[in-house]
């Protein structure tokens, strides 16, 4: 139960950020969107088969240090979920470390990042806002 609502938190910040980003996320929120010709709001769910939203889901994640080279960084994920919910249980970790690796087994850095995202929400549901 604790692991479903930690990832359910990881969720409700992802959609958190793509409607109104933190402060500290703004510029590559901004920028990201920009880079990838993304005009309109993103709103509160992401239509993950636009190739410009998996592509803004990339640079967001390159931009947050959890992708490199195409790759999603299981250290930094790992990190993420310690520093944010240092109640986490093995079980949200091996649902991370599942969507990571079936991320990872793709070449493309956009499809990536959505397979990630999708893979994520699929473990755990949708978030609750």
């Amino acid at each position: 139960m604790k692991a479903f609502i930690a990832t359910l938190f990881l969720l409700i910040a992802v959609a958190h950020v793509r409607s109104h980003p933190p402060p500290e996320l703004k510029a590559h929120y901004d920028q990201c969107k920009k880079d990838n010709g993304i005009t309109e709001d993103l709103g509160d769910s992401l239509n993950v088969e636009d190739k410009k939203v998996k592509c803004f889901l990339a640079c967001m994640m390159t931009k947050m240090g959890k992708m490199a080279d195409g790759k999603v960084i299981l250290e930094k994920e790992m990190e993420y979920i310690s520093m944010h919910f240092p109640n986490a249980d093995e079980n949200l970790k091996k649902k991370v470390t599942e969507c990571t690796t079936k991320a990872n087994e793709l070449t493309d850095q956009c499809e990536a990042a959505a397979i990630m995202y999708k893979c994520t929400k699929d473990k755990t549901g949708e978030p609750l806002n």
